[in-house]
């Protein structure tokens, strides 16, 4: 009986009330997406990280002449890349890439190549960055904005919110 008692009080103070965050942070993400979109500016891209402007003027020329991205990367990325063409979301919390670059890739109407070198100081050194639009239609790249945003405290405090004024 004391086994079972435990194990009652284990859902009703953990289990139950983080599908409750669960539930509510996803209502979160369909209900203020306008919210979201203006806030965060997601985007899914490709972003080649190269040493200096220069060469990623060659990447970018590359890029344009419909080289394949893997093989833009091979030839063009700096060795410690952060950003190595893989597909990866960027938001306003991507903190690493210029506000231009997050602010280009979010108003992009069409998916592709973006006809432009970005640069951004990390930790000391100027890099320049190249990138290939994906998606930034919210629907496509919802359950990646999920992931990467939903622990952000700004999503918390908007979620509480959202409980305490709607049904949900």
């Amino acid at each position: 009986v004391g086994s079972e008692m435990c194990i009652r009080d284990s859902m009703n103070k953990v289990l139950i009330p983080s599908l409750q965050a669960s539930e509510l942070t996803e209502k979160y993400f369909t209900d203020a997406k306008k919210d979201v979109q203006k806030k965060y500016k997601p985007s899914k891209a490709r972003i080649i990280q190269c040493e200096n402007k220069a060469t990623a003027k060659k990447a970018l020329k590359a890029l344009k002449n419909g080289t394949d991205p893997e093989e833009v990367v091979q030839q063009y990325m700096v060795d410690s890349a952060k950003y190595s063409g893989k597909e990866t979301l960027v938001t306003t919390k991507t903190t690493d890439l210029s506000t231009r670059l997050i602010n280009t890739l979010s108003k992009t109407k069409k998916a592709g190549v973006i006809d432009e070198v970005f640069t951004n100081e990390s930790s000391g050194t100027t890099y320049a960055y190249v990138a290939v639009l994906v998606s930034n239609t919210y629907k496509d790249i919802k359950d990646d904005v999920y992931t990467a945003l939903s622990s952000d405290d700004d999503v918390a405090k908007a979620c509480l919110c959202l409980l305490y004024t709607s049904d949900a």
